[in-house]
């Protein structure tokens, strides 16, 4: 008799074990999805956010613009991390931009002393960006008149200290609209 007392209580007290697991796997899936579902709608906000404060930076007879301050360096330590830098351009004439019509063209810049192109060599240099150089790339996003890109840099551990100019058409329906530049610094990966 004793015998059949324990396995009832065995299998009730894992009836219950296996109740509040499943109660606790569905609330976090409940929350996790949750969280993932609110992630998703600050990264668009934050996205659009981003595109009205660029367009903001435009003052008037403005066509092109770097987000980089008056230097227009980007300082990038060498530590693998991505950096983003962003550039924007309005149409020729202020109407709403069609966002395939509007495309840049970078170049690299080899008249600065030291710059990355004589140090680390074309090919290890033009690995530094996520974008190709030397064709028009159309730009990521576009918000009434203003389009808007952003051209990440991720720089290796090891990577020798150098800067980099970097040149930029911006065209518009195949049309010359601009030329800027922003320059890219490698920084040395210290601690803080």
């Amino acid at each position: 008799m004793n015998s059949k007392k324990g396995a009832i209580e065995l299998s009730m007290s894992t009836v219950v074990i296996i109740v509040l697991a499943m109660t606790l796997l569905i609330g976090g899936l409940v929350l996790v999805r949750n969280i993932v579902s609110g992630a998703n709608q600050v990264v668009d906000l934050t996205n659009d956010n981003v595109l009205k404060e660029i367009n903001s930076l435009f003052s008037e007879g403005d066509k092109i613009i770097v987000k980089l301050g008056n230097s227009k360096t980007a300082k990038v330590k060498a530590n693998n991390e991505p950096e983003g830098i962003v550039i924007a351009s309005t149409t020729i004439d202020g109407d709403i931009v069609a966002i395939e019509d509007m495309a840049y063209l970078l170049k690299l810049d080899d008249s600065s002393l030291d710059n990355c192109l004589e140090l680390l060599g074309e090919e290890k240099t033009l690995a530094l960006f996520n974008k190709k150089f030397g064709k028009e790339i159309e730009f990521d996003s576009s918000d009434g008149s203003m389009a808007a890109a952003q051209i990440t840099v991720k720089i290796p551990e090891g990577t020798r200290v150098c800067s980099q100019m970097v040149k930029f058409d911006v065209y518009d329906g195949g049309e010359f609209v601009g030329r800027d530049y922003f320059v890219v610094e490698v920084a040395r990966n210290s601690l803080f």
